[in-house]
């Protein structure tokens, strides 16, 4: 995820962690419009599923650097 930066346009892009990020090939994360939800499509048996987690980790991730 990266953030919008007045300054530079976007910030560095850093990993989800054990929220979201899997050993699959996760997709197509989107915000819900109230910011309280993460959707996004992680590998099932046969295809991709959808699935949702609580998005309030997500301000938290502003500060994290990336080494």
């Amino acid at each position: 995820m990266s953030f919008r930066d007045e300054v530079i346009g976007w910030t560095p892009a850093v990993p989800l962690g054990d929220h979201v990020n899997t050993d699959g090939h996760d997709l197509c994360p989107v915000v819900s419009p109230d910011g309280k939800y993460l959707f996004y499509t992680s590998p099932v048996e046969g295809g991709y599923g959808v699935w949702w987690v609580d998005a309030s980790f997500i301000p938290a991730l502003r500060t994290r650097q990336e080494p």
